[in-house]
């Protein structure tokens, strides 16, 4: 754990095994403002711990969960944690390229059942939309699909300050990329979308297109391997 000049308590793990993250530390963290735990191989048994020791913590304004193996059943965890975080501004969550890669090689899809994975992160929405103040989501390598584009798109109506949107490999097609653009009429501070590697065709970039018009302060879009061809391009 380390406390900034400010005495904002942070803890900043990355590239660490869960051996080494000292959990039960955490309960102590009743001032937790931001907690990065990248690419620590976080299960969803981890996660249950996590939620435990941060249960009441309502200080948490950024959480970073990127590239970890939580599943479906660690986003239900999430959702626990996230619950009594109103003042949550940034949250970034998603399955490491290597663990990615492991279970495709297996034929098993990115460790997230299809069907399950809408639930988990519909329910996650829902409870995101307290969290006025978010400036940045960021989900990789999670397929939640045209369902999961809808309910993020619901959140997005509430935050109004969003400034960076950035789903990859999210399996969202045509009509998830019309439910994201109807969502992002409500972002205008929105200064990056990053949706790449989501199969969403000319139509769907069309559709984005036309919302950018609402999107005054863009400055970078990434639509990388989406799908369009050089007709939809014009």
């Amino acid at each position: 754990m380390v406390v900034d000049p400010l005495g904002v308590l942070l803890v900043v793990l990355t590239r660490q095994p869960t051996t080494r993250i000292t959990i039960a530390g955490l309960s102590a963290s009743r001032t937790l403002n931001t907690l990065i735990l990248q690419d620590c191989d976080i299960s969803h048994r981890i996660m249950f711990a996590v939620k435990q020791r941060l249960e009441g913590c309502s200080t948490l304004t950024k959480l970073d969960l990127s590239n970890n193996s939580i599943g479906v059943e660690g986003v239900g965890q999430l959702r626990g944690l996230v619950e009594n975080c109103s003042n949550l501004t940034s949250l970034r969550f998603g399955v490491s390229p290597a663990t990615q890669r492991e279970f495709a090689r297996h034929k098993v899809a990115y460790l997230w059942p299809e069907l399950d994975s809408h639930l988990a992160v519909h329910r996650l929405c829902r409870t995101l939309e307290i969290c006025k103040e978010m400036s940045e989501l960021v989900v990789r390598n999670v397929m939640i699909r045209c369902a999961g584009a809808e309910a993020i798109s619901n959140c997005l109506r509430h935050w109004p300050n969003l400034a960076h949107l950035e789903i990859q490999h999210g399996s969202i097609k045509e009509h998830g990329a019309t439910q994201l653009a109807q969502g992002l009429k409500s972002c205008p501070s929105l200064l990056r979308l990053i949706l790449p590697y989501n199969l969403v065709g000319d139509k769907g970039v069309g559709v984005l297109s036309n919302t950018l018009s609402s999107l005054q302060r863009l400055e970078h879009l990434n639509l990388s391997a989406t799908g369009f061809s050089k007709r939809g391009t014009r």
